[in-house]
């Protein structure tokens, strides 16, 4: 009895050990090697097995997580007085505090252009646009009494007679046909309408 028991405990030991020197290798990428030496991971850095993909995602979680915490660490406060003292260094040179000032006048100027260039741009699309070759309308921001503009108005311009005369169209409508008569209903209407055709 005493032999079953010791080859029973040889054969716990023999499969314990199989076990613990097969553990971790389930997928046979485990062990396959991109060009880097990184096992379980494609030559283009893709993971190929669920383990690696896990592991890949811890590592990224916890490379964000020390990110995050460099805003409040002494590194970030050496970091920071390091540029601070460069930049007052850097600021007792005349010659860098001139080479700075030019370059921002030089920045100002820049978008002044810029801007410009898109407003004239803009403006000269607006007039291509137009049928007519009439001045472009700019409204005026000043502040003053309003002033009620007519449809034949110039927007604000010179005022330039040109001869013309304006007739209303009541007028037109006197002068073209013989007005209609004002009717008490709709039957006289009608029967007037019969009567001269119209």
């Amino acid at each position: 009895m005493a032999d079953f028991e010791e080859a029973i405990k040889n054969l716990y030991k023999l499969h314990s050990k199989k076990q613990k020197d097969t553990k971790g290798t389930k997928n046979k990428f485990d062990s396959k090697e991109n060009f880097r030496g990184k096992k379980g991971f494609s030559d283009s850095g893709i993971p190929l097995t669920a383990k690696t993909q896990s592991k890949q995602k811890a590592n990224k979680d916890r490379y964000a997580g020390r990110k995050g915490s460099y805003h409040f660490s002494p590194l970030k406060r050496i970091n920071d007085a390091a540029a601070e003292l460069g930049r007052k260094y850097r600021y007792k040179n005349p010659e860098h505090v001139r080479i700075v000032t030019e370059a921002v006048e030089i920045a100002k100027n820049k978008i002044e252009n810029e801007k410009k260039a898109t407003t004239t741009k803009l403006a000269d699309d607006a007039r291509s646009k137009r049928s007519y070759n009439a001045p472009a309308y700019v409204p005026d921001t000043s502040f003053k009494t309003n002033k009620n503009y007519d449809y034949y108005d110039d927007f604000g311009g010179k005022g330039v007679e040109d001869g013309s005369v304006e007739i209303s169209q009541r007028a037109i409508d006197r002068i073209t046909s013989k007005e209609e008569p004002q009717f008490k209903n709709k039957i006289a209407e009608s029967i007037w309408r019969l009567k001269n055709k119209k």
